[in-house]
């Protein structure tokens, strides 16, 4: 995996599917992301972020 710490990323239609992914992605290669979506979930991102993390590591 590439490092990106240090660098700032935007993805677009960040709150679900594939621009979710990408988020994580970017976030665990070190950047700083930036998330844009059209509307806002019913769940924070963030909240998200984490449990799917959470999962990962168990």
């Amino acid at each position: 995996m590439a490092d990106l710490t240090g660098k700032t990323t935007l993805v677009t239609g960040a709150n679900s599917g594939m621009g979710m992914a990408i988020v994580a992605a970017f976030a665990d290669m070190g950047a700083h992301v930036v998330c844009a979506a059209a509307k806002l979930a019913e769940e924070p991102l963030l909240m998200r972020l984490s449990a799917r993390k959470t999962e990962a590591s168990n």
